[in-house]
C-alpha cells in the first residue's frame, strides 16, 4: 500500500494551515505527542523519549541482575511494544505506585537545573500531588521545547482557530506552562479511564490529556491500559472529530481510543472530517497495522499524509505565518468571571443519580464522631431543624460540644430522610482545606469525571458555584468536625463547627 500513498511536504502544510485556512475559516484540533516534551539536545532537560523511560525502570531494578537480565529480554522480545512490555514487566513486580512515580521522575527532567526539584522529595519517595502543583505553577522553571512554546503562542494569538482544544497524549504540564508563558488561559481534562470531556466548559484552550497525568491520576502505559474498551472517550472524540480540521503532530500512532474514534469518523459517510497526519520522516514507511486504519480515509481524501515534518520547525513557522495574516486576538478575561463551569448534561445527570439517600464518603478519617450521649443540646438541634437562614454557625471555645451537635445533626437528618445526599468532611489540616474537600466532593458527584486535582486550582467561589450547579435542586448536608455545609435549592446553610 505505501507505494501507492502520496506525501505532501512542509511548504504544503504551511499554506494549508496559513493561508488556506484564512481563506476557508476551520477550526483546528491539534494532538500532539512525546516529541513535543523530548530534550531538544542529547542530555539536555526535557521528558525523556521511550529509551529514556525505560533506562528509568532498569535503574528500578540495577541492585538485582537477574531481574535486570528479564527485563532486557523482556523488552529485546517486544518489538514495537517496547515501552508497553517494560512497563508490564514493572507493574508485575513493583506495583501501580512505583510506575506513577518513574513518570513523576521523568516528568521532572524537564525541570531547568537552576530551578530544579530536589526540595519536593525524600530518599525513596516521589513528589507529593502537592509539591508536583506547585512546581507545574512555576512557569518559568520548566524547559519548553520550540514546538511546544510556539503551539502555545499559536493558541493563545488565534484562540478561535487554533485554541479551542488540544489533545494529547503527554502525561507533562508543559503545554499548559507554555500556554501561561504566551499569556493564555486554559482548563484541562485528564482522562486515565473511560470518560468523556464535555462535561466541563470554560475560557480558554481546553487540554485533553488521553492517557492521564503526571499527577492527581494514573497514567497509561500498559498495552491492556491503553487498549481497554473507553466507550464515553471515544464518544465524545466522535462527536467532537466530523467538520474539524485535526492535525496529527509529533504523534506515532498508538493503538488506543483516539486512534479507533478516528478511523470510525472517517468510515462514516455522513461525516466529513479532515485529518493531516505529519511524518518526521522524510520517506516514512507506514506499518502495516496503521497503514490498515487508514486506508479508509485515504481513499476518501479525508485523510493527508505530510512528510519530513519536524514539530520544533513546524509551529514557529506557522506562528510567524500567521503574525503576517492578521493581529492577534487572544482572549481577554473579565476577573468576576468564573473561567470553569459544568455542563447542563452533567448537572442534570448528577441530580438524577440522586433519586435515593447517598453518602458521599471521602478519606478514612472523613465520617462524623460516633455521639452514643447527647444531652442538653435539644434547643440547638431544633433550631437547626427548623432554621430557614442561609447561614448558620455554631461557635463556642472548645469542648463545648460543637462537632457532637452537627454529628448528632447529620445522624437524625439521615435518619429523618431530610437530605438526598450527605457529605462529612475533615478540614483541620492544610492539606484537607476548605477548597480541596469541596473540589474532592465535587469529584465524588460527578464519579470522577471533573477531576478534584484540578477543580482546586480554581477560586473558592468558583468550586462553589460549580458544585451550586451541579446538586441543582438535590438537597445535600455536608458536614465535618471543622464545619458542615447545607446545599438546596437556591438556598445554602453553613453550620460551622469551629472558628
Amino acid at each position: 500500500m505505501n507505494k501507492s500513498i502520496h506525501f505532501y511536504d512542509e511548504d504544503a502544510l504551511l499554506e494549508r494551515l496559513s493561508r488556506g485556512l484564512k481563506r476557508h475559516c476551520q477550526e483546528v484540533v491539534f494532538l500532539v505527542g512525546a516529541p513535543l516534551s523530548a530534550p531538544v539536545t542529547t542530555g539536555g532537560p526535557g521528558v525523556p523519549d521511550v529509551k529514556g523511560v525505560i533506562d528509568l525502570i532498569r535503574r528500578e531494578f540495577e541492585d538485582d541482575s537477574q531481574q535486570l537480565q528479564m527485563l532486557n529480554l523482556t523488552v529485546d522480545s517486544a518489538g514495537i511494544m517496547q515501552y508497553q512490555a517494560a512497563f508490564e514487566f514493572l507493574q508485575g513486580r513493583r506495583g501501580p505506585q512505583v510506575a506513577n512515580a518513574i513518570i513523576r521522575e521523568a516528568v521532572l527532567m524537564a525541570r531547568l537545573p537552576e530551578f530544579g526539584f530536589a526540595e519536593t522529595k525524600s530518599e525513596g519517595q516521589s513528589a507529593s500531588d502537592e509539591a508536583c502543583r506547585l512546581l507545574e505553577s512555576d512557569a518559568i522553571g520548566w524547559f519548553v521545547s520550540p514546538a511546544t512554546e510556539y503551539l502555545g503562542k499559536l493558541a493563545a494569538a488565534y484562540p478561535a482557530r487554533f485554541g479551542k482544544r488540544i489533545l494529547t497524549t503527554n502525561i507533562d504540564p508543559l503545554l499548559e506552562v507554555a500556554l501561561l508563558r504566551a499569556g493564555g488561559h486554559y482548563f484541562r481534562t485528564t482522562l486515565y479511564s473511560d470518560g468523556g470531556f464535555a462535561q466541563t466548559e470554560g475560557t480558554g484552550c481546553h487540554v485533553i490529556h488521553l492517557h492521564g497525568y503526571w499527577y492527581g491520576s494514573d497514567t497509561l502505559h500498559t498495552n491492556r491500559q491503553l487498549t481497554q474498551s473507553r466507550p464515553r472517550l471515544r464518544d465524545s472524540l466522535t462527536r467532537l472529530l466530523p467538520h474539524k480540521l485535526v492535525v496529527l503532530c509529533a504523534y506515532g500512532g498508538w493503538d488506543d481510543a483516539f486512534t479507533a474514534a478516528l478511523i470510525d469518523v472517517v468510515r462514516d459517510d455522513t461525516s466529513f472530517p479532515e485529518i493531516i497526519w505529519t511524518f518526521r520522516a522524510s520517506e516514512p514507511v507506514l506499518g502495516e497495522h496503521l497503514a490498515r486504519l487508514i486506508e479508509p480515509g485515504i481513499d476518501r481524501g479525508r485523510v493527508n499524509l505530510y512528510s519530513g515534518i519536524d514539530c520544533h520547525t513546524l509551529f514557529p513557522k506557522l506562528y510567524q505565518a500567521w503574525l503576517g495574516l492578521e493581529p492577534e486576538s487572544p482572549i481577554t478575561l473579565n476577573g468576576s468571571s468564573n473561567p470553569v463551569h459544568v455542563s447542563a448534561a452533567l448537572a442534570a445527570e448528577v441530580e438524577a443519580s440522586t433519586t435515593k439517600q447517598t453518602v458521599v464518603e471521602g478519606d478514612v478519617e472523613d465520617g462524623p464522631p460516633i455521639v452514643d450521649i447527647c444531652v442538653g443540646r435539644e434547643i440547638e438541634l431544633r433550631s437547626l431543624k427548623e432554621s430557614r437562614a442561609k447561614v448558620v454557625f455554631l461557635t463556642g471555645v472548645g469542648g463545648q460540644g460543637k462537632s457532637t451537635v452537627a454529628a448528632r445533626y447529620f445522624t437524625e437528618c439521615q435518619h429523618d430522610r431530610t437530605f438526598s445526599v450527605y457529605v462529612w468532611r475533615d478540614c483541620k489540616e492544610e492539606g484537607e482545606r476548605f477548597e480541596n474537600q469541596l473540589a474532592s466532593v465535587a469529584e465524588k458527584l460527578t464519579n470522577g469525571k471533573i477531576s478534584g486535582e484540578d477543580l482546586a486550582k480554581q477560586s473558592v467561589s468558583s468550586i462553589v458555584e460549580i458544585v451550586i450547579k451541579l446538586i441543582g435542586s438535590v438537597r445535600v448536608l455536608s458536614s465535618s468536625s471543622s464545619e458542615a455545609l447545607e446545599f438546596c435549592s437556591y438556598s445554602t446553610t453553613w453550620i460551622i463547627t469551629s472558628i
